[in-house]
């Protein structure tokens, strides 16, 4: 959604790269590539990440 993750060598894609998650309090940071021009991080808890592979899995 960001220019930089849209505008780039391959456009319109994001590479994740690493996750680092604190057991301690549940929060994830995830390294990613922004179309293959540079490296960004977004962070997200476990919690939120279970809700959306429960509301969006078809599985």
């Amino acid at each position: 959604r960001e220019y930089y993750e849209c505008v780039g060598d391959v456009q319109n894609v994001t590479f994740p790269c690493a996750a680092l998650c604190d057991a301690d309090t549940g929060r994830i940071a995830i390294y990613y590539g922004c179309a293959d021009t540079c490296v960004s991080m977004a962070f997200t808890t476990v919690d939120e990440v279970v809700d959306y592979v429960k509301k969006h899995s078809s599985v």
